[in-house]
């Protein structure tokens, strides 16, 4: 037997579309609002650099470049391969 009404839908996400200038500005002012950010390559470097500032660091960050048949996942945003050759001392 079905019900009598639908349940009503409830939304999975929400889709906000900003120019990236304003989108820096209000992922300053009021990062909470964002779960998740797509974006070009340009403008995803440029966001993630940001949200690095935010929280201390590059070294802080992961990161996912995603295309169509690949995608490549940093444990960290940016490098640190120089200091892990040198000696201590």
């Amino acid at each position: 037997m079905l019900p009598e009404k639908p349940p009503p839908v409830i939304p999975i996400f929400s889709l906000m579309k900003k120019i990236v200038d304003a989108a820096c500005m209000h992922m300053v002012m009021n990062p909470q609002q964002f779960d998740v950010v797509v974006c070009t390559n340009m403008f995803g470097d440029i966001l993630s650099d940001l949200t690095a500032g935010l929280v201390g660091g590059l070294g802080l960050i992961p990161g996912a470049n995603i295309g169509d048949d690949a995608a490549l996942f940093e444990a960290v945003h940016g490098k640190c391969a120089g200091y892990c050759r040198k000696k201590s001392g």
